[in-house]
C-alpha cells in the first residue's frame, strides 16, 4: 500500500461474503486501513451506479465485495482478497 492511497472495499449491507471479509480484516486489525464503501446505503439506484462503475473497472460483471487494492487496480471474490492480503502480510 502506498502512503497516500487507502484501499477501498465496496460492500453490500446484507452480503455474507462482504461481512466475512470485513470480519477477517477486523480480526487482523487491518480494517481501519481501508475505506469501506456501503454501495447500497442509499438504495437500489446507488447500488446500480456502483455496479456499473465496478463492472467497468473489473472488465466483467461486478460482484461484492470488490476492492480497489491499488490505484485503479480492482479485485473481487472474498476468498481471493483474503489470500491476497495474507500473502502481502507474509511478504512484509
Amino acid at each position: 500500500m502506498t502512503a497516500d492511497f487507502k484501499p477501498k472495499i465496496f460492500v453490500r449491507s446484507a452480503c455474507p461474503f462482504c461481512i466475512r471479509l470485513e470480519r477477517y480484516f477486523e480480526q487482523l486489525g487491518l480494517l481501519e486501513k481501508f475505506e469501506v464503501i456501503q454501495c447500497d446505503a442509499n438504495g437500489e439506484e446507488e447500488l446500480n451506479r456502483y455496479r456499473a462503475f465496478l463492472s467497468e473497472k473489473l472488465g466483467h460483471r461486478a460482484s461484492f465485495p470488490t476492492m480497489e487494492i491499488a490505484p485503479d487496480r480492482f479485485m473481487s471474490d472474498s476468498t481471493a482478497l483474503m489470500d491476497y492480503y495474507a500473502e502481502a502480510a507474509k511478504a512484509s
